[in-house]
Order: C-alpha cells, then sequence, then structure tokens
C-alpha cells in the first residue's frame, strides 16, 4: 500500500478491513455513517485508533439490529378493502368513493388476530392514492380509523399515484420487509429494492399469472400471513418481467 498516495477514506476503509473483515461486506450507506460519526468524534483526522472500532461495532449492532425486524407493509384498495371497478374515472374524484369501498373482512379479521399476538409498531400501511382529489387522502385515513385502528397514523404511508412505493422508504429494504399487495407491479420492484412481496389474490387480479412468487389467498387466515411473514424469499424465479 502506498500510504503516501493514498486518501483517507481509502485508509481508513483499508485499515477496517483489515480490522474487522465483516466491514467490507456493509451496504455502502453503513460505511459512510461509521466514517461521519469517526469523523465527528475525532474532530480532526487523525491515526486510526480503538474509538474507530467502537464506532464501527456500535453501527454494525444498530445495522443488524434493523435487518432483523420483520415489518409488514400493506395496500390498501384491493387488498384490505374491495376496490370497486368503474368505467368513468370521474367516480374516483367522487366524494365518499374510498370511504365507503367495503373491507375485505376476512383478511383484515386475520391481520388483527396476527397484530393481537405481535408488535403493531411493525405495521404499515403502503398505500397509493390520488394526490388531486381533495377526499381521497384524508377518505383512506378515515376508513383506516374506521376498519383498522391499530395501525398509528404516524404508521400510515401514502404514495401519489404513479410514483414508486419503494422511493418512500426512508431506510434500506430488506428481506424481511413484506409487501402484502395486489398488484404485481408494485410487488416486482418491492423485490427488485430488496424486500419479499405477497401477491393478495381478490376478485379480479391473478388472472395473467406474472407473478411468481408467494401468494395470499382471498380468505386468508391468521397462520396464513405468519407463514407469508416469516418464510424466506424464493431468490430464484420469484418472478419473470
Amino acid at each position: 500500500m502506498d500510504i503516501e498516495n493514498i486518501e483517507y477514506r481509502e485508509l481508513f476503509d483499508s485499515l477496517m478491513k483489515m480490522e474487522r473483515p465483516a466491514y467490507g461486506e456493509l451496504p455502502q450507506f453503513v460505511k459512510d455513517e461509521i466514517y461521519d460519526d469517526f469523523l465527528r468524534d475525532m474532530h480532526i483526522p487523525g491515526l486510526l485508533d480503538r474509538r474507530i472500532v467502537s464506532i464501527f461495532d456500535k453501527t454494525l449492532i444498530e445495522y443488524e439490529e434493523v435487518m432483523n425486524v420483520k415489518n409488514i407493509y400493506l395496500d390498501m384498495d384491493g387488498t384490505l378493502c374491495e376496490f370497486k371497478p368503474c368505467y368513468d374515472i370521474n367516480i374516483l374524484y367522487e366524494k365518499g368513493y374510498f370511504l365507503n369501498l367495503r373491507p375485505r373482512e376476512d383478511f383484515l379479521n386475520a391481520l388483527k388476530e396476527y397484530m393481537a399476538l405481535n408488535s403493531s409498531d411493525n405495521v404499515y400501511i403502503l398505500s397509493n392514492y390520488l394526490s388531486d382529489s381533495s377526499f381521497a387522502y384524508e377518505e383512506k385515513n378515515l376508513w383506516l380509523d374506521r376498519y383498522l385502528p391499530e395501525v398509528d397514523p404516524e404508521n400510515r404511508i401514502f404514495v401519489p399515484w404513479g410514483e414508486d412505493k419503494t422511493e418512500h422508504i426512508n431506510r434500506i429494504i430488506h428481506e424481511k420487509d413484506v409487501l402484502f399487495d395486489d398488484h404485481t407491479k408494485n410487488l416486482i420492484a418491492w423485490e427488485k429494492a430488496g424486500g419479499k412481496g405477497v401477491k393478495v389474490i381478490n376478485n379480479i387480479n391473478n388472472k395473467k399469472g406474472t407473478w411468481k412468487g408467494e401468494k395470499l389467498e382471498e380468505r386468508p387466515s391468521r397462520k396464513d400471513i405468519e407463514q407469508a411473514v416469516n418464510s424466506s424469499k424464493e431468490k430464484k424465479n420469484a418472478y419473470k418481467i
């Protein structure tokens, strides 16, 4: 190693890999956090010492804790509630359309049983909404207040229609992040981002057979949800494009 011509960050990375081989396997953003913490702690870059290792160990533990948490993300239309097909798009903008969608009671009851036995802190809503509608955002929240109040408002993520759901998750998505959604496009994007997708079967989807990954049938039980959350993601041939 040519110490005289090496950048300080490269030196840091090289020595960390020697001190802690696991450092090299971390995502870049985690390495950046470790380095930033080191600079804040040292104020002025100096010789590497045991304080770096302490910072690394702390960050690695925090990272592993995050990666081991099982999180459930739930779509709404066609998943938690019955999506009502309409042939005039203007109907979607009418007051009461989203508020009055019928709940999928079998799924909701199974989900509530699951949440009674597990922490609701790790259950999130991840739903698209019509951002140019005067009613959609508020009515989706009111619908949840009525049928699934167990999910706190701070755990409700609403994504403008047409935008990628994965881009609205403010951290890395990992395979213990499970998305229940009826739309294959959302599931493929989720798995490409690192998560696990489960297609929720309803009365209008699953006709083309595009999704090759895990599915949740129309009338699931709590055990069906538990199995979907706890089973390993199929690494190979989960979907075709």
